[in-house]
């Protein structure tokens, strides 16, 4: 609020703050006519007992910013010092949310963004009013996901909305472009501070900090837990009786070989070492767990069969 707009809502002109003439005098009267127009208890107002509050309210708010530019009057004539204007005061922080792949978490990556690509983000337990919020789209407001792996049915919890059913919408004001730093290894929850990026401050008071709070998309092939990737390796029956080695791609792109024992079971698990994620302090990397299922073809022909009778027959 600036001292013009104050004096226009007390109903004095806006000449008082330019010629020095604004005296604590003037704006006690001005204040006093106001209030018995709008205070709720005797409002003489033609509108509503809730519209008469809030004007009230932004009498007092008004009367208050005013009275520090206000003067003092003197025995024979209106006179004081010079307004003083009021301190500035800071902006506070600004928090919203910033959806990050696991390749980007992997490897530190710059996005480039604006206020308009963001998500307010609330803690848990706080539900806002319904018209900030929309229901998710990646798990249509459940809060769950549910995938299947071979022969495992797995429930998950949403990572989009962290399991509420709804993200917020979002933050309408745009504010040019802002490059975020993602760190090497950061995980949902790590928190990135750009300065003097949040709400505006006051009276000329610096603006506060943007915090975001990483989310991590959802990966097609790996889930992630700390500094540790896991994966499922579908293989032949015979591949799992026998003994297989391949190579899988990695979340650097690059080619990891492996080992699969003979008479291997589907839910067994290889460790891949030093496949994972990169720690942030250390940057040394968790392990890959490869969890092994059972590759189930969709029809098998007269000569598989007989094959497969066979081993039926042998015992296997």
């Amino acid at each position: 609020m600036t001292l013009t707009e104050a004096l226009q809502v007390l109903g004095l002109s806006p000449d008082l703050a330019n010629n020095g003439k604004l005296t604590k005098s003037i704006l006690s009267a001005a204040y006093r006519q106001k209030a018995k127009i709008y205070h709720p208890d005797s409002s003489i107002d033609d509108g509503s007992s809730k519209g008469a509050a809030v004007k009230f309210h932004q009498v007092q708010k008004a009367y208050s910013f005013a009275k520090s530019y206000a003067v003092e009057m003197g025995n024979a004539k209106e006179e004081g010092p010079k307004p003083v204007p009021p301190k500035p005061t800071p902006g506070t922080d600004a928090h919203a949310a910033i959806q990050v792949t696991l390749e980007q978490a992997f490897s530190g990556s710059d996005i480039l963004l604006n206020h308009q690509s963001l998500y307010p983000v609330y803690p848990d337990g706080v539900i806002p009013d319904s018209d900030d919020v929309e229901p998710c789209d990646a798990c249509r407001g459940a809060g769950v996901l549910k995938r299947t792996r071979g022969i495992m049915r797995l429930t998950m919890k949403c990572g989009a909305c962290a399991g509420r059913g709804w993200v917020p919408k979002k933050l309408g004001t745009p504010v040019g472009s802002i490059t975020v730093s993602i760190p090497k290894g950061a995980d949902a929850g790590t928190e990135i501070f750009i300065p003097y990026a949040g709400n505006e401050g006051t009276n000329g008071g610096k603006p506060g900090n943007l915090v975001l709070e990483v989310e991590l998309l959802e990966h097609p092939v790996f889930d992630r837990s700390g500094t540790t990737l896991q994966c499922a390796l579908a293989l032949r029956y015979s591949d799992l009786m026998l003994g297989y080695s391949g190579v899988l791609t990695g979340i650097d792109g690059a080619s990891i070989p492996y080992n699969v024992p003979a008479l291997s079971a589907p839910g067994d698990q290889i460790v891949l070492k030093a496949a994972g994620m990169p720690d942030r302090e250390t940057g040394a990397r968790g392990d890959l767990v490869v969890s092994l299922d059972l590759e189930r073809p969709v029809s098998i022909d007269k000569s598989q069969r007989k094959r497969l009778r066979a081993l039926q027959d042998v015992g296997l």
